[in-house]
């Protein structure tokens, strides 16, 4: 089984008492720090991967442009960089402003659907579970790379931000709402 667990530094201890040492550590890199009142300051999100790393598969998602040739040279020699003309891979830091990211989503939770998609498709397979679904990015991600994603939300304006998502996406979707 594959679980991919969200969390900050704060609620990280929640996730690793019930799970253990994870198989990696992903971080959301939100580039802005955010002030809680006796606490570090915040700036990062996590994602904890419990699954086999040798099933990694590095070319389940890329994003972005792929950049350009060069040559690189650092204390492992010196090598021809050719860049992937899928985009860029998945890597354990992922840098993008939580500003930007939450300057058009009524969920200020947010993921960047990017690296969602990237850490469901390169670390996962099959269909997903999300018991927290916010506004729905791992649903989006879901549908773009074909797969069924079944998700909850306790709270009725993000249900319906994620209806209003997937409809857009596809009218034609089928999502089913259970009340209560």
């Amino acid at each position: 089984t594959n679980v991919l667990a969200f969390c900050d530094g704060h609620t990280a201890k929640d996730i690793i008492g019930i799970y253990g040492a994870p198989a990696w550590i992903f971080v959301w890199d939100c580039v802005t720090s955010w002030y809680t009142p006796n606490r570090p300051l915040r700036r990062g999100k996590y994602c904890f991967w419990y699954g086999d790393v040798g099933n990694y598969n590095a070319d389940g998602s890329h994003y972005g442009e792929c950049g350009v040739p060069k040559t690189v040279t650092n204390t492992r020699g010196t090598y021809c960089y050719e860049p992937d003309i899928r985009g860029k891979h998945l890597s354990d830091v992922y840098q993008n402003p939580i500003t930007q990211e939450h300057a058009n989503t009524p969920h200020n939770h947010a993921k960047p659907l990017d690296w969602m998609r990237m850490l469901i498709a390169n670390c996962t397979d099959g269909n997903i579970f999300d018991p927290y679904l916010g506004s729905g990015t791992s649903m989006v991600a879901c549908h773009q790379l074909d797969r069924k994603c079944y998700g909850m939300e306790i709270e009725p304006t993000y249900c319906q931000v994620t209806l209003d998502r997937m409809r857009k996406l596809d009218p034609d979707i089928e999502v089913v709402k259970i009340d209560g």
